[in-house]
């Protein structure tokens, strides 16, 4: 996947040029690839693809949008490189709803793990 560079691109429209649609056309393809199997970043990314298609948008929608995209791309990057614990913390936090940027809120992470990983030995 390469998930990083082409997120880049597409928030960066001076360096994808005109091409902007289709790094968005192949970054949501490489989070449909990630979400395999994971029902909420399939459920997120249907929603960004949807909403991408609906191209009445005013400014904030598109912050909105833009916020989405990157929690997404966030989840599928999670799912692929970091410990189960971390992305399903993640997902659950982000994708699932009931978000809170409170320390501690998200009831059924595997804490220890996450402390474990972020705090080696």
């Amino acid at each position: 996947m390469a998930l990083d560079l082409r997120l880049y691109a597409l928030l960066d429209p001076a360096v994808a040029g005109g091409h902007t649609l289709v790094a968005l056309a192949r970054l949501i393809a490489d989070m449909e690839d990630a979400a395999a199997g994971e029902a909420r970043l399939k459920r997120a990314v249907e929603g960004l693809k949807a909403d991408f298609l609906d191209k009445r948008f005013a400014e904030g929608d598109l912050r909105a949008l833009t916020e989405r995209l990157v929690m997404a791309m966030a989840g599928a990057l999670l799912l692929r490189d970091a410990p189960a614990a971390v992305s399903d913390a993640f997902l659950a936090s982000r994708m699932d709803g009931g978000f809170a940027r409170t320390y501690g809120h998200l009831q059924g992470a595997d804490e220890a793990a996450i402390l474990a990983r972020a705090m080696p030995g």
